[in-house]
Protein backbone atom coordinates (compact mmCIF):
# COMPACT_ATOMS: atom_id res chain seq x y z
CA UNK A 1 0.00 0.00 0.00
CA UNK A 2 1.48 3.25 -0.71
CA UNK A 3 1.56 5.84 1.90
CA UNK A 4 1.40 9.69 1.61
CA UNK A 5 3.59 12.05 3.50
CA UNK A 6 5.22 15.20 3.13
CA UNK A 7 8.79 14.95 2.55
CA UNK A 8 12.17 16.99 2.59
CA UNK A 9 9.43 19.92 2.21
CA UNK A 10 7.88 19.93 5.43
CA UNK A 11 11.05 22.50 5.39
CA UNK A 12 10.56 24.93 8.41
CA UNK A 13 11.33 28.09 6.94
CA UNK A 14 12.12 31.22 9.06
CA UNK A 15 11.51 33.63 6.96
CA UNK A 16 12.76 37.75 6.88
CA UNK A 17 11.13 40.05 3.96
CA UNK A 18 14.38 40.89 2.77
CA UNK A 19 12.69 42.95 -0.62
CA UNK A 20 9.12 43.94 -1.58
CA UNK A 21 7.11 44.85 -4.97
CA UNK A 22 7.44 48.12 -6.63
CA UNK A 23 10.04 50.47 -7.53
CA UNK A 24 13.14 49.78 -10.05
CA UNK A 25 16.00 50.27 -7.49
CA UNK A 26 15.43 48.29 -4.36
CA UNK A 27 18.45 47.28 -3.86
CA UNK A 28 21.89 49.37 -4.21
CA UNK A 29 24.20 48.19 -6.51
CA UNK A 30 27.27 49.29 -4.58
CA UNK A 31 26.90 46.22 -1.63
CA UNK A 32 26.30 42.47 -2.11
CA UNK A 33 22.76 41.34 -1.30
CA UNK A 34 21.97 39.40 1.48
CA UNK A 35 22.18 35.55 2.06
CA UNK A 36 24.89 32.73 2.20
CA UNK A 37 28.65 34.28 2.69
CA UNK A 38 27.68 38.01 1.35
CA UNK A 39 30.27 39.11 3.16
CA UNK A 40 32.70 37.97 1.28
CA UNK A 41 33.95 35.54 3.95
CA UNK A 42 34.48 31.32 3.21
CA UNK A 43 30.96 29.27 3.26
CA UNK A 44 30.20 27.59 6.13
CA UNK A 45 28.74 24.64 5.49
CA UNK A 46 26.60 22.90 4.47
CA UNK A 47 24.27 25.26 3.04
CA UNK A 48 21.13 25.88 4.46
CA UNK A 49 19.25 28.41 2.56
CA UNK A 50 15.60 29.12 1.50
CA UNK A 51 15.48 31.90 -1.22
CA UNK A 52 12.35 32.29 -3.30
CA UNK A 53 10.23 35.12 -5.14
CA UNK A 54 6.20 35.41 -4.36
CA UNK A 55 4.31 36.61 -7.43
CA UNK A 56 0.60 37.56 -6.89
CA UNK A 57 -2.43 37.79 -9.65
CA UNK A 58 -1.63 41.37 -9.82
CA UNK A 59 1.69 41.11 -10.51
CA UNK A 60 3.52 42.22 -6.86
CA UNK A 61 6.72 40.66 -6.03
CA UNK A 62 7.98 39.62 -2.50
CA UNK A 63 10.88 37.93 -2.29
CA UNK A 64 12.23 35.91 0.85
CA UNK A 65 15.52 34.28 2.39
CA UNK A 66 15.37 31.77 5.06
CA UNK A 67 17.37 29.21 7.18
CA UNK A 68 16.10 25.83 6.65
CA UNK A 69 15.07 23.17 8.68
CA UNK A 70 13.69 19.54 8.30
CA UNK A 71 10.37 18.80 9.92
CA UNK A 72 7.61 15.99 8.57
CA UNK A 73 3.95 17.01 7.99
CA UNK A 74 2.73 21.09 7.10
CA UNK A 75 3.23 23.21 10.01
CA UNK A 76 1.26 26.62 9.29
CA UNK A 77 2.25 30.08 11.17
CA UNK A 78 3.08 32.96 10.61
CA UNK A 79 6.38 32.63 12.59
CA UNK A 80 7.53 30.25 10.29
CA UNK A 81 6.67 30.00 6.86
CA UNK A 82 6.33 26.14 5.71
CA UNK A 83 7.31 25.28 2.11
CA UNK A 84 5.39 21.72 1.61
CA UNK A 85 6.24 18.96 -1.06
CA UNK A 86 4.43 16.05 -0.82
CA UNK A 87 4.61 12.74 -2.76
CA UNK A 88 3.54 9.76 -2.77
CA UNK A 89 5.51 6.43 -1.70
CA UNK A 90 6.07 3.16 -0.21
CA UNK A 91 7.29 3.31 3.71
CA UNK A 92 11.27 3.55 3.58
CA UNK A 93 11.77 4.42 0.19
CA UNK A 94 13.77 7.21 -0.65
CA UNK A 95 12.00 9.01 -3.55
CA UNK A 96 14.03 12.07 -3.70
CA UNK A 97 16.57 11.33 -6.33
CA UNK A 98 18.73 13.84 -7.64
CA UNK A 99 17.92 14.66 -11.60
CA UNK A 100 14.51 14.13 -10.87
CA UNK A 101 11.97 16.47 -12.05
CA UNK A 102 8.57 15.59 -10.81
CA UNK A 103 5.25 17.13 -12.26
CA UNK A 104 2.72 14.47 -10.97
CA UNK A 105 -0.20 15.55 -9.34
CA UNK A 106 1.36 14.06 -6.07
CA UNK A 107 3.86 17.22 -6.06
CA UNK A 108 2.23 20.51 -4.26
CA UNK A 109 3.70 23.66 -2.54
CA UNK A 110 2.13 25.46 0.37
CA UNK A 111 2.98 28.85 1.64
CA UNK A 112 2.22 30.18 4.93
CA UNK A 113 -1.44 29.36 5.98
CA UNK A 114 -3.40 30.34 3.22
CA UNK A 115 -2.10 29.00 -0.28
CA UNK A 116 -1.98 25.33 -1.81
CA UNK A 117 -0.58 24.51 -5.39
CA UNK A 118 -0.64 21.46 -6.89
CA UNK A 119 0.59 20.52 -10.44
CA UNK A 120 -2.22 19.07 -10.96
CA UNK A 121 -4.62 22.32 -10.25
CA UNK A 122 -1.83 24.78 -10.74
CA UNK A 123 1.05 24.12 -13.14
CA UNK A 124 5.21 23.75 -12.33
CA UNK A 125 7.11 21.39 -10.59
CA UNK A 126 10.27 20.43 -8.20
CA UNK A 127 13.64 19.37 -9.73
CA UNK A 128 15.89 17.48 -7.47
CA UNK A 129 19.63 18.44 -7.22
CA UNK A 130 20.90 16.89 -4.30
CA UNK A 131 19.60 13.91 -1.92
CA UNK A 132 21.33 12.07 0.52
CA UNK A 133 20.13 9.60 2.95
CA UNK A 134 21.55 8.29 6.32
CA UNK A 135 21.94 4.29 6.66
CA UNK A 136 18.03 4.35 8.56
CA UNK A 137 16.77 5.77 5.50
CA UNK A 138 16.37 9.24 6.69
CA UNK A 139 16.84 12.64 4.58
CA UNK A 140 19.90 14.50 5.70
CA UNK A 141 20.82 16.87 2.77
CA UNK A 142 18.52 18.19 -0.27
CA UNK A 143 18.81 20.68 -2.74
CA UNK A 144 15.60 21.14 -4.71
CA UNK A 145 14.56 23.86 -6.85
CA UNK A 146 10.65 24.42 -7.41
CA UNK A 147 8.38 26.86 -9.91
CA UNK A 148 4.61 26.70 -9.33
CA UNK A 149 1.62 28.63 -10.68
CA UNK A 150 -1.84 28.41 -8.56
CA UNK A 151 -5.16 28.32 -9.76
CA UNK A 152 -5.39 32.29 -8.78
CA UNK A 153 -2.14 33.09 -11.03
CA UNK A 154 -0.52 33.30 -8.21
CA UNK A 155 3.37 31.84 -8.76
CA UNK A 156 5.86 30.30 -6.10
CA UNK A 157 8.98 29.74 -7.36
CA UNK A 158 12.51 29.56 -6.06
CA UNK A 159 15.28 27.25 -4.26
CA UNK A 160 15.66 25.59 -0.92
CA UNK A 161 19.25 24.21 0.33
CA UNK A 162 19.23 21.72 3.28
CA UNK A 163 22.43 20.77 4.63
CA UNK A 164 24.13 20.18 1.25
CA UNK A 165 27.79 20.77 0.59
CA UNK A 166 29.15 21.70 -3.14
CA UNK A 167 30.72 18.08 -4.41
CA UNK A 168 30.86 19.07 -7.98
CA UNK A 169 32.70 22.62 -7.37
CA UNK A 170 34.65 21.79 -10.82
CA UNK A 171 32.53 19.58 -12.88
CA UNK A 172 29.79 21.25 -15.80
CA UNK A 173 28.90 24.74 -16.36
CA UNK A 174 26.15 27.33 -15.34
CA UNK A 175 24.16 28.72 -17.83
CA UNK A 176 22.99 32.29 -16.72
CA UNK A 177 19.72 34.09 -17.89
CA UNK A 178 19.30 38.55 -17.96
CA UNK A 179 17.39 37.88 -14.67
CA UNK A 180 20.29 36.62 -12.68
CA UNK A 181 18.94 33.13 -12.77
CA UNK A 182 21.68 29.91 -13.02
CA UNK A 183 21.21 26.58 -14.13
CA UNK A 184 23.64 24.09 -13.53
CA UNK A 185 24.34 21.42 -16.13
CA UNK A 186 26.97 18.29 -15.21
CA UNK A 187 27.33 19.68 -11.47
CA UNK A 188 24.83 19.60 -8.73
CA UNK A 189 23.50 22.97 -9.59
CA UNK A 190 24.84 24.63 -5.64
CA UNK A 191 25.45 28.03 -7.30
CA UNK A 192 22.13 27.98 -7.74
CA UNK A 193 21.32 27.69 -4.51
CA UNK A 194 22.68 31.17 -3.46
CA UNK A 195 20.93 33.88 -2.77
CA UNK A 196 22.05 35.92 -6.15
CA UNK A 197 20.77 39.06 -8.77
CA UNK A 198 18.17 36.97 -9.39
CA UNK A 199 16.36 38.13 -5.92
CA UNK A 200 16.79 41.74 -6.49
CA UNK A 201 15.13 43.99 -9.06
CA UNK A 202 17.00 44.63 -11.69
CA UNK A 203 18.03 48.09 -13.08
CA UNK A 204 19.31 46.51 -16.06
CA UNK A 205 19.93 43.15 -17.77
CA UNK A 206 22.76 40.89 -16.29
CA UNK A 207 25.33 40.22 -19.26
CA UNK A 208 28.18 38.28 -17.41
CA UNK A 209 28.79 35.42 -14.74
CA UNK A 210 32.35 34.30 -13.49
CA UNK A 211 32.74 31.53 -10.42
CA UNK A 212 34.92 31.84 -7.55
CA UNK A 213 38.33 29.93 -8.65
CA UNK A 214 37.00 27.35 -5.58
CA UNK A 215 33.47 27.13 -6.83
CA UNK A 216 31.66 28.41 -3.88
CA UNK A 217 30.79 31.35 -5.08
CA UNK A 218 30.49 33.68 -8.11
CA UNK A 219 30.06 37.44 -9.39
CA UNK A 220 27.18 38.37 -12.36
CA UNK A 221 27.64 41.77 -14.01
CA UNK A 222 24.45 43.97 -15.46
CA UNK A 223 25.06 46.24 -18.25
CA UNK A 224 25.07 49.16 -16.04
CA UNK A 225 28.07 47.57 -14.13
CA UNK A 226 25.96 46.53 -11.16
CA UNK A 227 28.03 43.63 -9.46
CA UNK A 228 26.43 41.00 -7.35
CA UNK A 229 28.66 38.90 -5.40
CA UNK A 230 27.07 35.31 -3.87
CA UNK A 231 28.67 32.81 -1.74
CA UNK A 232 32.05 33.53 -0.82
CA UNK A 233 32.42 35.98 -3.60
CA UNK A 234 33.74 39.35 -2.06
CA UNK A 235 32.03 42.77 -3.74
CA UNK A 236 34.95 45.04 -4.87
CA UNK A 237 32.97 48.08 -6.64
CA UNK A 238 30.67 48.22 -9.43
CA UNK A 239 29.70 50.88 -11.62
CA UNK A 240 26.35 50.77 -10.98
CA UNK A 241 25.64 54.44 -9.83
CA UNK A 242 27.80 55.83 -12.61
CA UNK A 243 26.44 56.96 -15.88
CA UNK A 244 28.63 54.83 -18.26
CA UNK A 245 29.36 55.82 -21.89
CA UNK A 246 28.32 52.25 -23.42
CA UNK A 247 27.13 49.16 -21.50
CA UNK A 248 29.08 46.64 -19.89
CA UNK A 249 29.44 43.24 -22.30
CA UNK A 250 31.82 41.00 -20.40
CA UNK A 251 33.51 40.32 -16.89
CA UNK A 252 37.03 38.27 -15.99
CA UNK A 253 38.00 37.21 -12.79
CA UNK A 254 41.82 37.43 -11.15
CA UNK A 255 42.70 33.89 -10.33
CA UNK A 256 42.67 33.77 -6.66
CA UNK A 257 39.27 35.64 -7.08
CA UNK A 258 41.14 38.73 -5.43
CA UNK A 259 39.79 41.36 -8.07
CA UNK A 260 37.97 41.27 -11.55
CA UNK A 261 37.53 43.46 -14.22
CA UNK A 262 34.47 44.45 -16.96
CA UNK A 263 34.22 46.20 -20.09
CA UNK A 264 32.21 48.24 -21.79
CA UNK A 265 31.18 47.95 -25.56
CA UNK A 266 33.09 51.10 -26.25
CA UNK A 267 36.51 48.85 -24.88
CA UNK A 268 36.43 51.06 -21.22
CA UNK A 269 37.67 48.52 -18.89
CA UNK A 270 36.96 49.09 -14.84
CA UNK A 271 39.17 47.49 -12.35
CA UNK A 272 38.52 46.17 -8.99
CA UNK A 273 39.90 44.72 -6.17
CA UNK A 274 43.01 43.46 -6.63
CA UNK A 275 42.60 43.32 -10.49
CA UNK A 276 45.01 46.29 -12.62
CA UNK A 277 44.22 48.31 -14.95
CA UNK A 278 46.64 47.53 -18.23
CA UNK A 279 44.96 49.96 -20.65
CA UNK A 280 41.60 49.81 -22.58
CA UNK A 281 40.25 51.08 -26.12
CA UNK A 282 37.91 53.58 -24.41
CA UNK A 283 37.80 56.95 -26.13
CA UNK A 284 39.58 55.74 -29.22
CA UNK A 285 37.69 54.36 -32.41
CA UNK A 286 36.71 50.92 -32.77
CA UNK A 287 35.63 49.43 -36.32
CA UNK A 288 33.19 47.48 -34.22
CA UNK A 289 31.73 47.13 -30.60
CA UNK A 290 33.90 45.27 -28.21
CA UNK A 291 31.62 42.37 -27.10
CA UNK A 292 34.00 40.36 -24.49
CA UNK A 293 37.05 39.73 -22.72
CA UNK A 294 39.26 37.35 -20.97
CA UNK A 295 42.24 37.65 -18.53
CA UNK A 296 45.72 35.66 -18.43
CA UNK A 297 45.79 32.85 -15.96
CA UNK A 298 48.07 35.28 -13.89
CA UNK A 299 45.82 38.22 -14.00
CA UNK A 300 48.91 40.12 -15.57
CA UNK A 301 46.81 41.37 -18.58
CA UNK A 302 43.79 40.65 -20.85
CA UNK A 303 42.16 40.43 -24.08
CA UNK A 304 39.44 42.77 -25.45
CA UNK A 305 37.35 41.44 -28.55
CA UNK A 306 35.12 43.21 -31.21
CA UNK A 307 32.49 41.93 -33.18
CA UNK A 308 34.46 42.11 -36.08
CA UNK A 309 37.21 39.56 -34.96
CA UNK A 310 39.40 42.50 -33.96
CA UNK A 311 41.58 41.50 -30.86
CA UNK A 312 43.15 44.20 -28.67
CA UNK A 313 45.63 43.05 -25.65
CA UNK A 314 46.92 44.42 -22.87
CA UNK A 315 49.84 43.74 -20.14
CA UNK A 316 51.26 40.39 -20.42
CA UNK A 317 48.21 39.35 -22.88
CA UNK A 318 50.10 38.45 -26.08
CA UNK A 319 48.83 38.52 -29.71
CA UNK A 320 48.32 36.01 -31.57
CA UNK A 321 46.10 36.49 -34.23
CA UNK A 322 42.80 38.08 -34.91
CA UNK A 323 39.85 38.10 -37.37
CA UNK A 324 39.90 41.90 -37.65
CA UNK A 325 39.49 42.70 -41.64
CA UNK A 326 38.54 39.22 -42.39
CA UNK A 327 35.02 40.61 -43.11
CA UNK A 328 32.99 38.60 -39.64
CA UNK A 329 30.53 40.69 -37.89
CA UNK A 330 29.15 38.27 -35.87
CA UNK A 331 32.04 37.39 -33.41
CA UNK A 332 30.27 36.97 -29.59
CA UNK A 333 33.28 36.56 -27.25
CA UNK A 334 36.10 35.44 -26.38
CA UNK A 335 37.84 32.07 -24.39
CA UNK A 336 41.40 31.15 -23.32
CA UNK A 337 42.70 27.92 -24.71
CA UNK A 338 43.63 24.98 -21.99
CA UNK A 339 47.16 25.70 -21.51
CA UNK A 340 45.91 29.17 -20.56
CA UNK A 341 43.24 28.00 -18.32
CA UNK A 342 45.30 25.31 -16.49
CA UNK A 343 48.56 27.85 -16.32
Amino acid sequence: MIARRAVLLGLLIAVGLIAASGGNGAYARTAAPSGAGSSGHALSTPLNQANFKIVDPHGNVTVHSGSVSLAFGGIHTWEFLTVGYEIGFADGAQNLVPGRYDTTSNAQVFVSNDATCQASSGKGGFKIDQADYDSSGNLTASAVQFDFVCPDGTRFFGTIAYQIHNTTPTQGYYIFDQLGGATGFGNDSYLTYLSGAWLSNLNAPIVGMVPRPDGNGYWMVGSDGGVFASGDASFYGSTGSIRLNAPVVGMAATRDGGGYWFVASDGGIFAYGEARFYGSMGGKRLNRPIVGMAATFDGGGYWLVASDGGLFNFGNAGFYGSLGGSGVTDVAGISLGASQQAG
